[in-house]
Parts: C-alpha cells; sequence; structure tokens
C-alpha cells in the first residue's frame, strides 16, 4: 500500500502494522496521515504535520478534527488531547510528577555531595519564597500534576515547610505529597508532617553500621538520630521479592582460641583496635533496633564468641527484649563446660557446637592446638 503527496511517499506491509489510525485534518491544503495505533490511549493522537510549509498544521487550529480508529469509527471532536498539552511530551508521555526543591541548605556533609566546610549558598533573594513554592505547586496541579516531591538540600530544616505543605494538601487534584529527608529532623517533625498532608517519605540511609554512617556524613552519632523511632519495618528487612528477613548475626568479637586450618594463620591475625568495635551498649541497641522491626531469632557469633567478658550479660539484655523468640549461640566449645549452666540461665536456647571431625588426632590437625578434642 502506498501513500504520496507533494512532499514524499513510503510503502506500508499492512499485515506487518498496528491497528491503524487514520486522521484527517482540515486545512488549506488536506493532509491524510497513517500512523502505528501503539500509542497508550486514544487522547493520545500526536497532530499531523505537513513538511512542505514553514508552518505545522496543528489538530487544535481547526473548529472541528475528526479521528477514525479502526474497529471503533468513533468520531472526536474538537479535544484529542484532553491532558495539558504544558506536560505531553513528543511521544504522548504524560508527566505528573513534580520536584520542588526547597532549600540549599543541609545539616550533614556527605563525603559524596558536599565538602566538610560546606558551599557558598545562594543570597536569599535568589531562592524561591512561600509564595513563589506554592504558586508553582498550583500551576502544574491545575495543568495535571499528581504528586510533589519536596527535595532540597534537607527539606525538613526549611522553618516554612509544614507550612508549604499544609497549603499544597488543599490544592484540588493533588493527591500525593512526598519528602525526601536525611532523616535528622524526622523524629521531631513526624506527627506534624502527617498532620500537615505528606503521605510518602523517603529517607536516605546511606549504612547501616554506626562507624560507616558517621564517616559518610561526617557527623558523630547522626545514625541513632536517625533510627530512633522512624523506620518502618519494610525500610529494614523486607527485600525487593517481598520475602521479610526476621534472623540476624551479630559478632561479638574477632578474637579466636584456636587456629583452624581453613580459618585463621597459626600465629593469628590482627586485630582491630577496640574503639572500631561494637561496644556492649551498640550490640544492645542494635538488638533492640531489629526486634523492634520484626526480627525474632538473633545468633551471636564470632571469633568466638564466649570468650568475650560482657557476653552473659549480653545475652541477660536480650531476653528482655519482646518479640525475641530465639537467642543462638555458635561455638568452638572449648569454654562450653564452664558456660553452660549460665548460658542457659542467662537465655540461650540454641546452641551450635563447631566440631570439624570425631577423630581426636585429625581434630587436633585442623584446630593446631594439642589435647582439645
Amino acid at each position: 500500500m502506498a501513500f504520496s503527496s507533494g512532499q514524499c511517499g513510503r510503502v506500508f506491509c499492512i499485515s506487518a502494522l498496528l491497528p491503524l489510525r487514520r486522521v484527517q485534518v482540515s486545512s488549506r491544503a488536506q493532509v491524510w496521515k497513517q500512523y502505528s495505533g501503539a500509542t497508550r490511549g486514544e487522547h493520545q493522537v500526536k497532530p499531523a504535520q505537513a513538511s512542505s510549509a514553514a508552518s505545522s498544521v496543528n489538530l487544535t487550529h481547526q473548529s472541528q478534527q475528526v479521528l477514525t480508529i479502526a474497529g471503533s469509527q468513533r468520531r472526536v471532536l474538537k479535544d484529542v488531547l484532553p491532558f495539558s498539552a504544558f506536560l505531553t511530551d513528543t511521544f504522548g508521555r504524560r508527566h505528573n510528577y513534580l520536584r520542588i526543591s526547597l532549600t540549599e541548605k543541609c545539616n550533614l556533609r556527605c563525603q559524596y555531595c558536599m565538602p566538610e566546610e560546606g558551599v557558598k549558598l545562594s543570597p536569599k533573594e535568589q531562592l524561591l519564597s512561600t509564595e513563589e513554592v506554592l504558586t508553582l505547586a498550583r500551576l502544574f496541579v491545575r495543568e495535571g500534576v499528581e504528586k510533589i516531591r519536596l527535595t532540597g538540600g534537607e527539606p525538613l530544616i526549611r522553618p516554612d515547610v509544614l507550612h508549604i505543605i499544609a497549603e499544597m494538601r488543599k490544592l484540588e487534584g493533588l493527591k500525593t505529597i512526598a519528602v525526601t529527608t536525611n532523616g535528622m529532623n524526622l523524629a521531631r517533625l513526624l506527627p506534624n508532617l502527617k498532620k500537615a498532608g505528606v503521605n510518602l517519605l523517603n529517607i536516605s540511609l546511606d549504612s547501616l553500621v554506626p562507624a560507616k554512617f558517621e564517616f559518610i556524613v561526617r557527623r558523630k552519632g547522626s545514625q541513632r538520630r536517625v533510627l530512633k523511632d522512624v523506620l518502618p519495618f519494610s525500610a529494614f528487612l523486607t527485600d525487593t521479592f517481598g520475602r521479610r528477613h526476621n534472623y540476624l548475626r551479630i559478632s561479638l568479637t574477632e578474637k579466636c582460641n584456636l587456629r583452624c586450618q581453613y580459618c585463621m594463620p597459626e600465629e593469628g591475625v590482627k586485630l582491630s583496635p577496640k574503639e572500631q568495635l561494637l561496644s556492649t551498649e551498640e550490640v544492645l541497641t542494635l538488638a533492640r533496633l531489629f526486634v523492634r522491626e520484626g526480627v525474632e531469632k538473633i545468633r551471636l557469633t564470632g571469633g568466638e564468641p564466649l570468650i568475650r567478658p560482657d557476653v552473659l550479660h549480653i545475652i541477660a539484655e536480650m531476653r528482655k527484649l519482646e518479640g525475641l523468640k530465639t537467642i543462638a549461640v555458635t561455638t568452638n566449645g572449648m569454654n562450653l563446660a564452664r558456660l553452660l549452666p549460665n548460658l542457659k540461665k542467662a537465655g540461650v536456647n540454641l546452641l551450635n557446637i563447631s566440631l570439624d571431625s570425631l577423630v581426636p588426632a585429625k581434630f587436633e590437625f585442623i584446630v593446631r592446638r594439642k589435647g582439645k578434642h
């Protein structure tokens, strides 16, 4: 089948095409355009254009246009783009999501984002005022935007953020107000944010390891502020397949009283400085956090966890956590005869004993310790 005009001709194989749509546009020179029906909806028809003239022929220029759709023979008059042309791109895609940056300021100094001394800020008069932010929101919502995300810098350090959100919530047609935050002010502001109208939060959490998090953001103690009473179960323990992970392993020490062939050189390894290891309180804080979010089983490992002096205290404190069903310990058994009664009393209800061989000579060869079988 061939199409021709004064400008060009193309040949198409009808059987290879998706259902065709035909648009007839009344103008000084009639132009017929055939194109594929693989668009997102009948409302997303692109205006036909005549390339021979300097000006394009637009469907909205005439008082009446005819849209013929194979199979339905419907006539669509006047408006073939009910969604705002302002927010529809050349591929017919509707853009109904707007991001507004409320401030350049931030209360962290993340390694990947900002130098430690901060950056030179723009003069206040060059930034969007409260009314300008709201005017932008009204304009875009009127044109079809259904979701607005407030970002920064850190949007929650802007003094009028709650007022802005409350006013946006009044806009008819706006379905979602989202906020992206580092979480530093979230524990204090969360009730008021919810009351003002926020229904979606994104929390930037670079690491669950406190030392690593603090290194990245260059602020001491910052992770505890972010995690305190903020993150839901799904943010922690549900993966991308919807699986909930309710089992946590905590390593109590690097030290070990054996030198297993498959694990450690005979002379041992260089140990980390004490200040880089988890303290008793940090271990218990991690346990509380994860149990509160849904963890039901915690396994204590090492090195050899039973050589840690405070292991019984840690277990006894964990046993007090509501919702924690199982405390397990993985041990090589070297201290077990001495500690077993106290472990049971503290609250351990599952033991795994690593026993590499029942043959004494073979066992001693593997662990490099005589008489330890």
